[in-house]
């Protein structure tokens, strides 16, 4: 009967991984996440005409439009690239490459219209083999991440006296992320609300979570700034991949590569203010600028004709 009950509990044990994390076994603080839309920059509406399948040696097109979804900020740096074609050639339309922003950024709601027209390969150029021609472009902008964080600070004399009296009542901060497919996530290494005057954890990653790729950090780009009174309490206070010239400023002093869509998470240590009155909700930022590409391909059908 012994026997059973151990490799029952066994079993148990061993099926908890992978499990969520309902008794925050982390270490980092249960949060809640208000986030706007990933979206920033779409390409949607690509369309090919005629309808493959494409006799060799005819023409066709490919279009696109590019749209801003954002209703009040506008985008910089936003181009388009044709990167591969295969055996079909660029026959006429649009550039290869263009950027819309070359005299105005792109405003709100702004849309534009891509088209390329082609020419299949000869039959003779498919060895007359049926084939397809992979027509590939990307679309690229730059934009900033942005993430805020609530941290709740008391006094001391107010944590012993709620402490004491039985009515101490967890805070659960509000992790606000921006918009945008880069999403910098921030959770905290101990329950609030915090003292004044203490170390407190925090625990920064970066993931992206759209449609296109990201794949390395610039050095210098991802800043994570904290209001007066708080103090990053040295230079090396997230670890030796950043630098904190002043007490409210971090940011990364090297490239930081992103491994299946996510950056290593970071280690930070962050001291509260000195003192407060009784109780303040404060608010930490991070912030990332980065640019972001959005691959799409094209496999056209082209059938020989002989």
């Amino acid at each position: 009967m012994k026997k059973i009950i151990l490799l029952i509990s066994i079993l148990f044990i061993s099926g908890c991984v992978g499990m969520p994390d309902i008794f925050n076994l982390t270490g980092t603080q249960k949060t809640k996440v208000k986030e706007q839309p990933l979206d920033v920059i779409t390409v949607q509406n690509i369309n090919t005409l005629p309808k493959p399948p494409i006799n060799t040696g005819d023409q066709f097109s490919i279009s696109f439009e590019v749209t801003n979804l954002e209703e009040e900020r506008e985008v910089e740096d936003v181009s388009y690239e044709l990167l591969d074609t295969g055996l079909c050639e660029l026959f006429g339309g649009d550039d290869k490459e263009k950027s819309f922003t070359t005299d105005s950024p792109f405003v709100p709601k702004q849309n534009e219209f891509v088209e390329w027209t082609f020419k299949a390969p000869t039959a003779e150029d498919l060895v007359h083999i049926n084939s397809k021609c992979p027509v590939r472009f990307k679309v690229s902008y730059s934009f900033d991440a942005v993430s805020e964080i609530e941290v709740d600070v008391i006094s001391a004399d107010k944590y012993n006296q709620l402490q004491q009296s039985g009515e101490f009542k967890t805070f659960v901060p509000t992790l606000s992320l921006g918009r945008g497919p880069l999403r910098i996530m921030l959770e905290f290494g101990a329950s609030q609300p915090i003292k004044a005057n203490v170390i407190l954890p925090i625990y920064v990653t970066v993931e992206d979570k759209g449609t296109g790729l990201y794949a390395t950090i610039p050095k210098n780009a991802l800043t994570l700034t904290v209001p007066t009174g708080f103090s990053w309490g040295g230079a090396s206070s997230c670890g030796e991949r950043f630098e904190c010239p002043t007490e409210k400023l971090c940011y990364n002093k090297e490239e930081i590569m992103m491994i299946e869509r996510k950056s290593p998470t970071f280690r930070c240590s962050l001291t509260t203010p000195s003192s407060v009155a009784i109780e303040k909700v404060y608010n930490i930022e991070a912030a990332l600028n980065y640019t972001y590409d959005i691959t799409n391909q094209v496999d056209v059908d082209i059938k020989a004709i002989v």
